[in-house]
């Protein structure tokens, strides 16, 4: 598995230089997208705060959050969205070759689409992935990764969960991040 990671990385490499790359190998891939709050773009990541007061989150405002932020905003829904469809360039979508799942999460995770060999279908459900808002809980989305993701896998195909995250599990919120993906990996499943 640490190879097939390896190859992850040298395609998305590769597609960042320009270089058209797709991993073609058979995998059951889902990928848990953290849309929580911190993650709007009008959320100033190092004061934890939101510069648009009063804003609703569904209604960024990162010309605001430009000028009345002492560092970053979150990369707001748009970039979010936009990365993962990058990501999903990165597979050779089929069903004979990788399979896709999206589950995006804030407090509460979402299942957005089950394992997919469907290039479309999958594009379709990572357009629905929502703006960001709420709080954060990693390891409810790494439970439902394990519990409900890969009730269609292939047997003997390889299965991995990337985790795409901006910081912590929000506070007094369960299962563990560390428990749920040690459940994860006692199945055999890669976490990355």
């Amino acid at each position: 598995m640490a190879i097939r990671s390896l190859l992850l990385f040298a395609a998305l490499a590769a597609r960042v230089t320009g270089q058209v790359v797709a991993c073609d190998v058979p995998l059951e891939r889902v990928l848990l997208i953290d849309t929580s709050g911190s993650a709007s773009d009008s959320y100033c990541v190092t004061s934890s705060s939101y510069a648009c007061t009063g804003a609703p989150i569904a209604n960024p405002c990162p010309d605001v959050c430009a000028r009345e932020c002492t560092g970053p905003c979150g990369p707001g829904g748009a970039a979010i969205r936009n990365f993962v469809q990058i990501l999903k360039g990165l597979f050779e979508i089929s069903e004979s070759a990788v399979r896709v799942s999206v589950i995006s999460f804030t407090s509460t995770p979402i299942e957005r689409v089950p394992l997919t060999g469907d290039a479309a279908t999958l594009s379709a459900a990572i357009d629905q992935i929502s703006d960001p808002q709420g709080g954060t809980n990693i390891g409810a989305a790494l439970r439902l990764a394990r519990t409900d993701a890969f009730n269609s896998a292939r047997q003997g195909v390889p299965r991995a969960v990337m985790l795409i995250a901006d910081g912590e599990q929000s506070a007094d919120l369960s299962p563990s991040p560390k428990d749920a993906a040690d459940a994860l990996k006692g199945e055999g499943v890669q976490v990355l």
